[in-house]
């Protein structure tokens, strides 16, 4: 998750049951999320043991369920329907409060016909639910801020997220599978690179020369900016595999007031010192519809006045989509690799 955070305690390994405070001693953000991330760890592996890894409540038995669009006799092309109710996914709830179309689902934009992950005709599809929990600040939802206060930007929240989604099958796939979605579900996901028999984290080792000589805690977070070829100083950005760091955990956020081709005017700048822009900054934009749809926008670099610190200039201009719907910017320490950051390229060796 993305946020403020002193550092990531939990494991599921020591099977801790319970965070015991002591008197007398200092409070950590840290033993708190613990506390927190043992019970949630607990009531998932329970709904799994309980339900296997896929169910609907028993008073429930409609709960997601996929149908055509029947609109007066005539079925709607391209689309269907997808029933309100609950539905665990490995122990994760997740639930639809009213009915809705694939190609409207509440976290799933689909944007039209031309679209990639647009429904075809005379194709067979597996219908998926993909669950996830995404991390809610202040930015997203106003309301967890307590204006009583003045606004102060206090705790974030997760939002377990689910999308309806579809991968296209071959015919041999669509009839040696017909009556076993089970064994297509297992098919799916070792080919997605989903197993859950593999292990999942990555082993990185830092020089022992790189010793950390600073004051406060820093939780570093790397991430994939966008998938591509792997290459080193690469001419073509288009092609090219990007990733980018940050030793906040991408947790300091900056509005965007204003858009104007490949530049972009933020706010809030004038808060804590560690959160201020500085000159020569990268800084990632972040929207809901792009976040949700797995797509990455361009990151910026913050020019070399401090006159016009307030500006971030991006290798190209944004979608006009951007100016009318909710966007921020989350700064990194370092920006694209293939963009020319040699201080990207140091920072993971």
């Amino acid at each position: 998750m993305v946020g403020d955070f002193s550092r990531n305690t939990f494991d599921p390994s020591k099977h801790y049951s319970r965070v015991l405070m002591q008197q007398g001693r200092v409070q950590l953000d840290a033993d708190f999320n613990e506390q927190h991330a043992i019970l949630l760890h607990r009531l998932r592996l329970l709904a799994r043991d309980l339900v296997g890894r896929h169910a609907g409540p028993a008073d429930l038995p409609d709960s997601f369920e996929i149908t055509a669009i029947n609109v007066s006799g005539a079925y709607v092309p391209r689309d269907f329907s997808i029933a309100p109710g609950r539905y665990y996914v490995d122990g994760i709830l997740c639930e639809n409060d009213a009915a809705a179309q694939y190609t409207s689902q509440p976290s799933f934009p689909v944007d039209d016909k031309d679209d990639p992950v647009a429904l075809r005709d005379s194709h067979n599809y597996l219908v998926y639910l993909d669950v996830w929990e995404r991390d809610m600040t202040y930015m997203e939802d106003p309301s967890i801020r307590d204006v009583a206060l003045g606004g102060p930007d206090t705790s974030t929240r997760a939002r377990v997220t689910w999308q309806v989604r579809v991968s296209e099958l071959t015919t041999e796939q669509a009839r040696n599978h017909a009556a076993s979605g089970e064994a297509l579900l297992d098919e799916f996901l070792v080919s997605a690179g989903l197993d859950s028999s593999a292990d999942p984290m990555l082993s990185v080792r830092a020089s022992p020369d790189t010793h950390y000589r600073g004051s406060e805690n820093h939780l570093y977070r790397i991430e994939v900016h966008r998938p591509g070829t792997a290459a080193d100083n690469a001419a073509d950005y288009e092609g090219t595999a990007t990733f980018k760091w940050s030793r906040d955990n991408g947790s300091v956020l900056f509005p965007i007031e204003e858009i104007s081709g490949s530049e972009l005017r933020l706010s809030n700048l004038a808060g804590n010192v560690n959160a201020r822009l500085q000159v020569g900054d990268w800084v990632e934009v972040v929207d809901d519809t792009y976040e949700l749809r797995g797509r990455a926008l361009p990151c910026c670099k913050s020019p070399g006045s401090r006159k016009a610190i307030g500006w971030s200039r991006c290798p190209k201009a944004f979608p006009a989509t951007l100016v009318a719907i909710r966007r921020s910017t989350r700064t990194y320490d370092a920006g694209i690799s293939g963009l020319g950051s040699e201080r990207m390229g140091r920072s993971l060796l």
